[in-house]
């Protein structure tokens, strides 16, 4: 199963992240980084900046996890679907961009 994380890169969501994933669970976030931090999202997991309220950010996102098994598989898609603008996962000096903004495992 595939968790979608909104706000998991704040304090209480970035533990649910960790212990997600600590218990096998591929997990994707979603968060603005208003009071939350990208260092705070454990390594590996995918996060997309922007609002959780934005349906052109999310709606990709929940199709993705809906379709695809792995969070590889998810990044493989969005990637396909958006083209350059999702950096492939681990992209070497990966760029925020405005707006939804990826961050690969």
């Amino acid at each position: 199963m595939t968790v979608l994380v909104t706000g998991g890169a704040g304090y209480i969501g970035s533990h649910m992240v960790h212990a997600l994933a600590e218990a096998g669970e591929n997990v994707v976030v979603v968060d603005n980084l208003t009071t939350g931090f990208s260092a705070f999202v454990p390594e590996g997991v995918p996060l997309f900046i922007g609002d959780a309220g934005d349906e052109n950010l999310v709606e990709p996102i929940l199709d993705a996890v809906r379709a695809y098994a792995t969070v590889g598989e998810i990044s493989g898609r969005l990637r396909a679907a958006c083209g350059a603008s999702v950096p492939a996962a681990g992209a070497a000096g990966a760029r925020p961009r405005k707006g939804g903004r990826f961050r690969g495992p």
